[in-house]
């Protein structure tokens, strides 16, 4: 795989814990009786590291495998899973590995992004949600053009889904 290739973990796992982060820390940030802290920020970036690098692995190397069956079928070989036994099947799993950790420590970095700047402030929660906004359409520009679609759309997706998120997040009032 090519350096190029490595920016979709990149850019979904920085996002999925962006995402996780509002998702759990919400309904904190408008609590009167608590506040958003540090230690927060490192229990939801854990958690986020660990969901996101297994969900992607399982993914990921899903994928990689599906291509290999389609491949031996293309190449009318015995039966299945004879290439997953090969070193390319050793090389499949890596790259799944790879990715995996990729996408779990830009997950934990994603995560961290949000709940430390809402540490660093804990009394202005709009300001904290303004920040994720403007760093979800930033976000959403570069996956959209990581995939080749149009990064507007994609600016437009993310900073909704945010809203979305941060909504759910205050409403279920998770931590």
């Amino acid at each position: 795989m090519t350096r190029d290739d490595r920016k979709f973990p990149f850019l979904m796992g920085f996002v999925d814990g962006f995402l996780t982060a509002l998702t759990l820390a919400a309904g904190r940030l408008f609590d009167k009786t608590s506040t958003a802290d540090l230690s927060l920020a490192i229990r939801v970036a854990i958690a986020s590291l660990v969901s996101s690098g297994f969900v992607f692995f399982v993914a990921r190397y899903s994928e990689l495998r599906r291509e290999l069956m389609e491949a031996e079928r293309e190449l009318s070989l015995g039966h299945s899973g004879m290439l997953a036994s090969t070193a390319l099947g050793k090389k499949v799993r890596k790259s799944a590995i790879i990715d995996a950790s990729i996408s779990g420590v830009s997950s934990f970095i994603g995560a961290m992004f949000p709940l430390v700047f809402a540490a660093f402030d804990p009394f202005l929660p709009w300001l904290t949600l303004t920040f994720s906004m403007l760093i979800l359409a930033i976000f959403g520009f570069f996956l959209g053009k990581s995939v080749g679609k149009q990064p507007l759309i994609w600016v437009a997706a993310l900073m909704l889904g945010g809203a979305f998120v941060i909504w759910v997040g205050i409403i279920l009032h998770l931590t």
